[in-house]
């Protein structure tokens, strides 16, 4: 027999197509031959939460989770992982795929030591240089799960994050019936690829999956996808696409039997039987076979369509028929967003063939593409009249193709030269979207893998550190590749020697190992950390001398708490390590000893210090007292000695002082109460307990003075302590009113003397009016206290109907009394006053535990218990590590108040223009507090049932943690809304600046409005102005005015604050504005979604991506809102902030996109046979 090979090359016109030869030869054969077997090296296929065993359909060998799991068998011992059965419920399990992998799962589920994703590490052969591409298949049980061990399921969610390696791919949520497969195609980064499954953020869903597998492909399979580039700049190999599997049909093939795949397929591809169109049942009616005669194709760098899917096709019925098929596009794109689809068509004609010398009969089709256009219902011509041959397989391919609609219908047609009807083999689909080509930086990712290897009790260690999402102890940049940022490890009780590498992290700004063994000493590569702004090891058992620090090396150290360990030693080689920025000290609980530096007093934006319970020696510096911004002072229980200069008293003197427990002799009084900041804040100063003789009071202070009114002007809360001195003791009970108030060891003992008795007599007048008052009295006291016990039971009424409101909605926040939160914040004073907004005023509270809390007081209103329950529910139900956290709340008559956790850097309005600011927000900190707000706003809109919209995003309302991260409060217009429904607001609440246009004209809105508010926002955070700033001339008032200006001239880094370009790329700071623009369309169909904007900023998706890159040909519709003639009708409002409805002028302009029809053209190549 001879073979010859024949290559079509052909260009249709009004195309742009391309030729690709060489694609296989197929072997005719008189007699059938056995199925070859194919080489199966480097598949992977593993029973999740199953045993393992050989299928019967493949033959290939499954294996269990064992050794592909991540920390497998600490997930189990921990019954954080556990296997589960489930129950199939297909009507024919026959032609279920991998059906007996579905039979088991492994489940994840939530609880104390959760981690942040679920890995399975697969080894892959990589090559730096060259393609090397895999199919990942993974399938999803559903909902009808038995766990072992009786462990309970249904009372979790069931939905959860698909990630491949550093890319997001899908968030699966289980079905109640129907098993769920992902199947992609993707690149490896080195020789581990990493399959995750990610809980939701608040770990409240569990995670489960039944069958994993990996099958290595030809690398030029599927090689026509976009190029990436290196950061050196050179093309090594880093995929910058994924594709996803939307569906690939064999025509003609049995629909009640499992898919075609390995064998016949050498990549165990899935093939399903192709299914008519709903539009065009009845329409084919022959399905021809090839019969006996069998098909052998040569592996070749093509598409490798098997032959037992070419061997089969759909016909049509007659000349006039129209094979009619569909994909389902609105199904792929809930999977992920997908911008693109890679489409193939497979054409030879499997017919009878012709006898010898007979004259061919032309088989041409031509395949149209149904309402294809986004305006109309039009047909674009795919595929213009190709010839269908018995001996040359044609084949049709796009890989940039788009569609409009959410079904994409082709029909296949004779043409009207062909002699026979029209015919198709297969089609397939596969989306394409970008890939996140990196991963942790990797001098951060070995640093932080070394660290945490030598802990056991960490938790949280699978996958890569930092991407798709970090360590729940570790927070990383959003550049690329990201960085390691903090390390927060508190209160895990973890134990064991720090790891010098520590110091290799260098973008490091935040290391909390507090509360945990550590034991050892600090690593002297701490100096390395320029970047650090908090250290906090407190609660440890470290112990030794500090490293000797270089000055400066901590210059940006901004917080230091060495609590509770046994450090010893000086404090010099640390004082001088820190710079300006330090303003929290706390190394009390130590060894330390030696003089308190002098150094000390050059940290000018130290607010607190603690170096209380140590070995300190010396005298005190007067000049420590002089520091302008210290508050509190805490030297308790030294050795410190000398005196206390009168320095203390003076202007700029610290609030809270406490010298107890020293060996101080003599203290200096002489200023004392000449401030009048004396009065304003109430001074506390503490010398118990020290071997002070000698107090020099100020010369207006006399010591026989026993006067009350003279002492009127003390202030209710400041006091000096000297109890326990020898001063105090020598003076006896002779003590003067001066010496009873400094004597005392605890501000709440009572230092005013008795009044002297009045001996004379009284005269029965007198005793019978007393007698008659005091009757009155006794019976007015009654009539007082039957009020106050109807109160009282009408409170306990109340409170007990609205715990039991609550109980209904399985909701049980702590109540606390009126009384307690009124003690805690000082009667409500202004001095404990945070802020002031719309619907109430926020104190800060210290409870009688200790702990700090903020306390929202709501302003009197008429609103009912039931609608302020509404809000309670909705608020406590909500638990994200970016959303304020409600501890309780306080019912009493008209008094609404909750009860949040404290935010100790208050809120980002303070931080970007507060009048007393330390330093200047960095560009990483304003990067992790906008990210932070995003990663909220997506819990809220996209992971919550139902979703809330905030409606109030502004800065005033996001709070800031010790560590700068964000936390949105302030939910009084939050309103939880029904899926992709739209509200009306029948009153328009928020702040000026932030309204969506749609908002602000017609009362209507979605969660696209806290997008357009968070657009705002992100403006603010990058340029460090307010959004509305009257000051400015009239084309400057608007913050988005001017940055829709200087984008429209090219000159969009301008917008962002002087000095922040120093700290961070152009392009970065680049990509983040654009994004703020994406936000702030006046059409808020194009705005993104918040999980869309946390992958624009966290660079986790290029996808999200396309938004931003629409804005240069859609310059048009970035001035659709003018907001300079919108504002100049608020020229009344400069100089204050008001709650109003901020118009907006709507135009007719909009987003005109255009699609070239060569961009849709398919490509061809063709297949000999012989």
């Amino acid at each position: 027999m001879t073979r010859s090979r024949r290559s079509v090359e052909r260009r249709q016109p009004g195309f742009q197509v391309w030729p690709v030869v060489a694609v296989g030869i197929l072997l005719w054969a008189c007699v059938a031959e056995p199925v070859v077997a194919q080489d199966i090296t480097g598949y992977v296929s593993i029973d999740c939460g199953g045993t393992g065993g050989v299928d019967p359909v493949t033959l290939m060998e499954w294996v269990s989770d064992d050794g592909f799991l991540d920390s497998e068998r600490q997930l189990v011992n921990e019954r954080v992982a556990v296997r589960a059965r489930v129950r199939l419920n297909s009507a024919r399990p026959e032609a279920q795929d991998n059906a007996e992998q579905l039979k088991t799962a492994m489940v994840f589920v939530p609880g104390a030591r959760a981690k942040s994703k679920y890995c399975y590490n697969l080894t892959v052969a990589h090559d730096a240089t060259t393609s090397t591409d895999y199919l990942v298949r993974a399938m999803f049980p559903s909902r009808a799960l038995t766990a072992e061990g009786n462990v309970p399921l249904d009372a979790y969610g069931s939905r959860f994050y698909f990630t491949v390696d550093s890319t997001f791919v899908s968030t699966i949520d289980l079905d109640p019936s129907e098993a769920t497969t992902v199947e992609m195609v993707v690149s490896s980064l080195d020789t581990n690829l990493l399959v995750c499954l990610v809980p939701l953020e608040d770990r409240s869903s569990m995670a489960a999956i039944s069958s994993l597998e990996l099958r290595p492909l030809n690398g030029t399979l599927y090689s026509n996808r976009g190029s990436a580039k290196s950061n050196t700049g050179t093309t090594t190999k880093m995929q910058s696409s994924y594709l996803v599997t939307v569906a690939r049909f064999n025509f003609g093939g049995n629909e009640s039997s499992p898919s075609v795949r390995y064998p016949s397929d050498p990549y165990d591809r899935l093939w399903q039987a192709g299914r008519l169109s709903k539009q065009a049942l009845g329409e084919v009616g022959a399905r021809r076979r090839m019969g006996k005669v069998q098909m052998r194709l040569e592996v070749s760098d093509d598409n490798d369509t098997p032959g037992e899917v070419l061997e089969t096709a759909w016909e049509g019925e007659s000349m006039a028929s129209k094979i009619t098929f569909e994909f389902d596009i609105r199904g792929a794109q809930a999977v992920r967003p997908l911008p693109t689809f890679f489409l193939t068509m497979m054409f030879l004609d499997v017919g009878p063939e012709l006898d010898a010398g007979a004259p061919p009969k032309p088989r041409l089709v031509y395949v149209d593409l149904v309402d294809y256009s986004p305006e109309s219902a039009s047909s674009v011509r795919w595929i213009s009249g190709t010839t269908v041959q018995h001996n040359l397989t044609t084949r049709w391919y796009n890989y940039k193709q788009l569609f409009f609609h959410n079904e994409a219908r082709f029909t296949v047609s004779a043409d009207v030269n062909s002699s026979l009807p029209a015919m198709i083999n297969s089609a397939e689909l596969l989306g394409e979207f970008d890939a996140v080509n990196q991963r942790t930086a990797p001098v951060d990712a070995s640093a932080i893998t070394d660290f945490s290897e030598r802990f056991e009790n960490l938790v949280d260690t699978a996958g890569d550190p930092c991407l798709p999402v970090p360590w729940d102890w570790l927070m990383c940049s959003i550049e690329i590749p990201p960085r390691i940022t903090q390390i927060n490890i508190t209160g895990d009780v973890v134990a064991g020697e720090l790891n010098a590498r520590v110091g290799n992290l260098s973008r490091l700004t935040v290391l909390d190992l507090s509360n945990n063994q550590f034991n050892g000493s600090l690593p002297e590569s701490l100096a390395q950390l320029v970047t650090l702004n908090a250290l906090d090891v407190a609660n440890n058992s470290l112990s030794g001398e500090l490293p000797a620090f270089e000055p400066k090396s901590l210059k940006n150290l901004q917080s230091v708490t060495l609590r509770s360990n046994a450090f010893s030693g000086s404090l010099s080689d640390l004082v001088n390590a820190l710079d300006t920025p330090v303003s929290d000290m706390d190394l009390s609980f130590n060894n330390f000893s030696g003089a308190i530096p002098m150094e000390i007093t050059n940290l000018k934006n130290l607010k607190s210090l603690d170096l209380s319970n140590n070995q300190l020696s010396g005298t005190l510096d007067s000049g420590i007292f002089n520091l302008p911004k210290l508050t509190t002072l805490n030297l308790k229980n030294n050795s410190l000695e000398g005196m206390v200069h009168d320095d203390l008293w003076k202007e700029s003197r610290p609030v809270e002082v406490a010298l107890d427990d020293n060996k101080f002799t003599e203290i200096n009084l002489t200023t004392w109460g000449q401030a009048q900041r004396f009065y304003e804040f109430e001074q506390r100063v503490s010398l118990v307990r020290n071997t002070i003789r000698n107090v020099i009071l100020p010369s207006h202070v006399n010591l026989n003075n026993s006067d009350r009114r003279s002492w009127e002007m003390l202030p209710n809360q400041g006091h000096i302590l000297l109890g326990g001195t020898p001063w105090c003791e020598q003076i006896g009970s002779n003590a003067s009113l001066v010496q009873r108030y400094l004597c005392r060891e605890d501000e709440r003992e009572d230092f005013w003397m008795p009044d002297t008795a009045d001996k004379n007599g009284v005269s029965t007048r007198t005793l019978v009016i007393i007698g008659v008052a005091c009757g009155l009295l006794v019976l007015l006291m009654g009539f007082i206290v039957f009020v106050f016990m109807w109160r009282v039971w009408k409170r306990m009424l109340d409170l007990r109907q609205i715990q039991e409101a609550l109980a209904k909605d399985d909701v049980r926040p702590p109540f606390f009394k009126y009384e307690e939160l009124k003690a805690a914040t000082g009667d409500f004073s202004k001095r404990n006053e945070l802020g002031k907004g719309a619907f109430g005023a926020v104190y800060k509270a210290k409870l009688a535990d200790g702990s700090i809390v903020a306390v929202k007081r709501l302003f009197a209103t008429e609103q009912n218990v039931a609608d302020f329950l509404k809000e309670m529910v909705l608020i406590t139900g909500i638990k994200h590590r970016h959303l304020v956290q409600l501890k309780g709340c306080c019912v009493r008559d008209k008094q609404r108040m909750l009860v949040y956790e404290y935010a100790e850097n208050n809120n980002l309005a303070e931080a970007l223009w507060g009048k007393d600011k330390a330093f200047v927000l960095t560009w990483t900190q304003r990067l992790n507090i906008a990210v932070g707000i995003a990663r909220g706003l997506s819990y809220l809109h996209e992971e919550l049932q139902p979703k809330i919209i905030h409606r109030d995003i502004k800065p005033q309302n996001i709070l800031l943690d010790k560590d700068w991260n964000a936390k949105i409060a302030d939910f009084g217009l939050a309103r939880p809304v029904n899926e992709d429904a739209t509200q009306m607001a029948t009153h328009i609440g928020g702040t000026l600046g932030y309204f969506s246009p749609e908002y602000a004209t017609l009362g209507m809105f979605t969660e696209k409005l806290d997008v357009y508010s968070y657009g705002v926002l992100l403006l603010e955070i990058v340029s460090g102005r307010r959004c509305i700033n009257f000051s400015l001339p009239e084309h400057d008032v608007s913050l988005r005015t001017v940055a829709l200006r200087l984008y429209m001239e090219d000159k969009l880094l301008n917008v962002a604050e002087s000095g922040l370009l120093a700290q961070s790329p152009g392009d970065e700071i680049t990509s983040v504005l654009k994004t703020a623009l994406a936000c702030v369309q006046e059409d808020p169909n194009k705005r993104p979604s918040m999980s869309q904007v946390v992958n624009m900023l966290t660079g986790n998706s290029g996808v999200a991506f396309d938004i931003v890159k629409e804005l240069k040909e859609q310059r048009m519709w970035l001035q659709d809102v003018d907001d300079e003639s919108t504002l100049s009708s608020f020229s009344d409002l400069r100089e204050r902030e008001d709650r109003s409805l901020l118009y907006s002028s709507s135009s007719s302009g909009g987003a005109l996109r255009t699609t070239q029809l060569s961009d849709m053209k398919p490509r061809w190549s063709s297949r000999a046979m012989s």
